[in-house]
């Protein structure tokens, strides 16, 4: 494996004390799944699992397809719009950024299984449903910049440390911060950092892409009280980050220069599977019960990363050094599970709840070319990453044939906390829907809101600066969709 960098971190992700880390961050980015499916779903704040009859149920509990005996086709379009709101060295900054996608799309083709007189079953198992959906479980796009005066450190530091630790000849993207004249070497071959005292730094990162999974599912019930279900599912993530990094105005008395600037850009693609098992029983009408397993995702991924550094000397000369590498791995995100109860008031509505659960620190990372990197990153997952309980509630009251529904839902910080940053995910959610025999339409409003910290480098003895950021979404959503 070639050693890189990533200077800011994704999301929901801390920078690590090493430069391996991105592989770590990778494993909690893609395992931070939050709630999907239809707008009628996410409006209740994605609580599914007891519920049942929604096209939803495709990837959240396939046992809820043995509700259906007729046949269900729906597209759900999504608007989205982040901002962050970031603290760096005392200084904030604001940005922003919108999305436009199809956050799910479904067909479920069901029917009532007969007896021998051809009329419905009463007893035994009494429908069957296939289901294929795609399903967006995660949204990347996000931008993130700060800017602020620096009198203690640079990212010639964090090179410098690099080239000491593992040398000049290593195939290491590090190597550009001495070709880039961001660090020189002693006599005695140690490195130091070029860039000393006061300086301006300036940090943009823009995150694109997504996660989605494509769903094969298989639901019936037997009696109308016990449903089960089981999918198989298509992973696939595409991940783009951008990075634009600068220092100015310090001072280098040995090679004259006086403003660098760095910039880095990373793609991951990635495709998985994994599967799922479910099950819903109703011992009354106005009681359900649900739960689910899913297993690991199992992912390969590829990798592609290029960085450059342009150095600015006080003559107004310019000299560049570049890196490019690819790589590939496999990633294994973690096992998870949920259980649900829905209570309902017989034609007026229902309220709703959902526990999941999922142990982040049993991530994993494979790569067959590095097995140090492999052990490495493998004991900062479990060292670094925890249990969480991710918890979502949300009712619906039917005014037929109009529907007001509402929900809430928060998911658990997945590290081992030695911080006292608040990095739960809270969300509030909300939305309307009309329904006639063949037609309904659906729309949600959906309010996150989390914290998270970022980095432009990492320092051995912990002085790098930190960005505190606030990050906000709002997502407006629209199900349209007919029976037949």
């Amino acid at each position: 494996m070639i050693k890189k960098m990533i200077l800011s971190t994704a999301i929901f992700a801390v920078a690590f004390q090493n430069s391996y880390a991105q592989y770590a961050n990778d494993v909690l980015r893609f395992s931070q799944t939050t709630f999907s499916g239809t707008a009628r779903i996410q409006g209740m704040g994605g609580s599914q699992t007891a519920l049942g009859g929604d096209i939803s149920s495709i990837s959240g509990n396939p046992a809820g397809l043995g509700f259906y005996r007729q046949s269900d086709f729906s597209i759900s379009p999504q608007l989205s719009f982040a901002t962050t709101s970031t603290d760096f060295l005392s200084d904030k900054f604001e940005n922003s950024k919108d999305n436009f996608n199809i956050s799910n799309l479904g067909v479920v083709f069901g029917r009532a299984l007969t007896d021998n007189t051809g009329g419905q079953r009463s007893d035994g198992w009494s429908s069957i449903a296939f289901g294929i959906g795609l399903n967006r479980t995660n949204n990347f796009h996000n931008t993130i910049s700060y800017s602020g005066i620096n009198n203690q450190t640079s990212l010639g530091d964090f090179f410098a440390e690099q080239l000491n630790a593992i040398g000049y000849d290593s195939l290491s993207y590090a190597e550009t911060g001495f070709t880039g004249y961001l660090v020189d070497q002693y006599t005695d071959g140690e490195y130091f950092s070029l860039i000393n005292g006061r300086k301006v730094q300036t940090n943009s990162q823009k995150l694109k892409g997504s996660q989605s999974d494509w769903a094969f599912t298989l639901g019936s019930n037997y009696k109308n009280k016990l449903y089960v279900g089981a999918s198989i599912n298509l992973t696939d993530i595409t991940s783009r980050n951008s990075v634009s990094y600068s220092e100015s105005g310090y001072t280098d008395t040995l090679r004259k220069t006086n403003r660098f600037n760095y910039t880095e850009k990373t793609t991951i693609q990635g495709s998985g599977f994994n599967a799922k098992v479910g099950v819903i029983y109703r011992p009354v009408d106005l009681l359900r019960f649900g739960a689910t397993i899913q297993t690991p995702t199992y992912y390969q991924m590829d990798d592609a990363f290029s960085s450059e550094i342009v150095t600015t000397f006080n003559d107004n000369n310019t000299a560049t050094s570049s890196f490019n590498s690819v790589s590939e791995y496999n990633l294994v995100t973690p096992f998870r599970y949920s259980f649900g109860v829905a209570l309902f008031f017989q034609k007026y509505g229902f309220i709703t709840a959902d526990y999941e659960g999922l142990d982040y620190g049993n991530g994993k990372y494979r790569s067959e070319f590095d097995a140090s990197g492999e052990s490495f990153e493998n004991n900062l997952i479990s060292k670094s990453f925890t249990k969480t309980s991710n918890l979502r509630f949300g009712g619906e009251l039917k005014l037929s044939p109009i529907s007001i529904r509402g929900g809430y839902a928060i998911y658990g910080d997945p590290f081992i906390n030695t911080t006292n940053l608040d990095r739960q995910v809270k969300s509030i959610t909300g939305g309307l829907g009309y329904a006639s025999e063949d037609f309904y339409i659906d729309a949600a409003l959906i309010n996150s809101k989390f914290n998270s910290t970022s980095t432009p480098y990492i320092l051995n003895n912990g002085t790098e600066p930190v960005a505190e950021t606030i990050n906000k979404r709002n997502s407006f959503m629209l199900t349209i969709g007919t029976k037949f």
